[in-house]
């Protein structure tokens, strides 16, 4: 067991169940007692893989077989990284998956550290809620994550508004202990004050990469009226689309638009410039000649935000 701990990679959220490393972790389950019960902490510490209903179902009946129902247990403790995708259709209009979600969180909700998710958390609205309130129990059950330090959103910004008309806060302006931050599309503007001021006040927040933001002169603005500490936000999008974003007339500064090396700090102007850096990330967009995937920008910025979250590799790109 001690080969087996040594080849875990230690840095990387989860590994799927075709890895290597999960294959040779589930082949300790029957060697014997004592390897059977380092096997399964060790697959709880860094397999947790969830991408599909099944396997959702799968670790809340494991965790509850071991006698694990609620965050205080110490075995609990070793469960800080999750890859969480449980939706296989295009909708979180699936009561049972939802359900399972919110009793995933209520059991080791409080001691995860590290969260990717893929959750097409847009494809059901509140007005379209009303009868099923399925919102409010998923809202409840991210809503204890309250000691995440890393969070990607792959679909969105954590779209998890149950009002109709109304704009909530997002639930991740409210974990103070986050420190990386990846949101796909998130809107920064004046319209959105929570977004722009949580992005820089969050106390502990160091890194902000945000994949296709919508965003104004008046929302980049506010965050240097807010801000009180050094933060780097990174816009990823492919290049194309960044240099739509950074045009002469909607930059946020005029060194953006020759920005071209995908490491290059942008130095906005203004009197906070000092602690606020920005960055651009470029995605390679492929070779449109011969993929179609390089005609939609979207899916390319999803799949780098997921892929580079899950080996954490996205944080060292600033």
């Amino acid at each position: 067991m001690h080969i087996a701990e040594a080849v875990v990679d230690q840095d990387a959220v989860a590994f799927p169940a075709h890895h290597a490393i999960t294959r040779t972790l589930f082949s300790f389950l029957t060697v014997s007692q004592a390897a059977s019960n380092i096997a399964r902490s060790l697959l709880l510490a860094h397999c947790l893989y969830i991408d599909s209903d099944q396997r959702l179902k799968a670790l809340i009946r494991c965790l509850e077989a071991n006698g694990i129902r609620d965050h205080l247990d110490r075995r609990a403790k070793s469960i800080q990284k999750l890859f969480l995708k449980p939706f296989t259709s295009n909708t979180i209009n699936e009561r049972s998956v939802v359900d399972d979600i919110y009793t995933l969180f209520h059991i080791v909700g409080p001691v995860l550290r590290k969260v990717v998710v893929d959750i097409p958390f847009r494809s059901y609205y509140p007005d379209e809620d009303r009868d099923t309130q399925i919102r409010p129990v998923m809202r409840d059950g991210f809503e204890r994550l309250h000691n995440v330090e890393e969070f990607i959103s792959v679909n969105d910004e954590l779209y998890l508004d149950t009002l109709v008309g109304v704009r909530e806060d997002l639930v991740w302006t409210h974990w103070s202990k986050l420190r990386y931050l990846a949101l796909y599309n998130l809107e920064i503007s004046l319209s959105d004050r929570a977004s722009p001021k949580a992005l820089v006040e969050l106390p502990e927040l160091e890194i902000v990469i945000l994949a296709r933001p919508d965003w104004d002169r008046d929302g980049i603005q506010e965050l240097y009226r807010n801000v009180r500490k050094p933060t780097h936000i990174a816009f990823l999008n492919t290049p194309f689309e960044h240099n739509m974003d950074f045009d002469e007339e909607n930059t946020p500064d005029p060194a953006t638009r020759s920005l071209t090396p995908t490491r290059e700090t942008v130095e906005l102007k203004g009197t906070s410039c000092q602690m606020l850096h920005f960055h651009k990330i470029d995605v390679d967009p492929g070779d449109p000649s011969t993929s179609t995937f390089a005609h939609n920008p979207k899916e390319k910025c999803q799949r780098f935000l997921r892929e580079r979250g899950l080996d954490r590799s996205l944080w060292r790109l600033l």
